[in-house]
């Protein structure tokens, strides 16, 4: 558990250091109860090895497994994606699964539908408004290149695909994320 602890401290660590993640990274130095986050902080990252500091997992979502919702919600971007970030101002950007958009609709019945394909988790909105299932990232996408309920990284974190839109046909590989903005 602790090596998974400090694996997670020195991503965070390593993500605050290039400018991104700070409000994950600062939540998880006020919490760190095993004295991971000081001890990367301090410079001890040859205590997790510099093999596990190379190796970026391929998800957000693998970093905050087992997250708390309160974690979730501080969430501003994605953990392994030091790139641009989806924004209102920013309305189209490339993130690192291709093109990226949003848009704000009621996702009540989307929510509902991968409940009842047996996918588990609540909707509820983060608090930047991106609109959420669970630990993910409700967004639409077409399904001939993202199946519907895979994941995939997005700007602003994990996301799951779970709508599609008319878009989808001619933008295939454009991902539309759902916000409240």
């Amino acid at each position: 558990m602790k090596k998974i602890i400090a694996t997670i401290a020195l991503t965070l660590f390593t993500f605050v250091m290039a400018g991104a993640g700070a409000p994950l990274a600062a939540f998880a130095a006020e919490n760190d109860t095993t004295g991971a986050v000081q001890a990367v902080a301090a410079g001890n990252a040859q205590a997790a090895g510099s093999a596990q500091a190379a190796a970026q997992p391929a998800l957000s979502s693998q970093v905050l497994a087992g997250a708390s919702k309160e974690v979730l919600a501080a969430q501003t971007r994605s953990l392994v994606w030091g790139g641009t970030v989806l924004t209102k101002s920013a309305g189209r950007i490339n993130g690192p699964s291709g093109q990226e958009v949003y848009y704000n609709l009621n996702m009540s019945r989307v929510a509902a539908n991968l409940s009842a394909a047996g996918f588990a988790g609540e909707y509820w909105v983060r608090n930047d408004g991106v609109k959420m299932f669970g630990p993910y990232i409700m967004i639409a996408a077409n399904y001939g290149v993202h199946p519907y309920g895979s994941l995939v990284e997005t700007s602003l974190g994990t996301a799951i695909v779970c709508d599609t839109g008319s878009f989808a046909a001619s933008q295939p590989g454009t991902m539309d994320i759902a916000v409240a903005w």
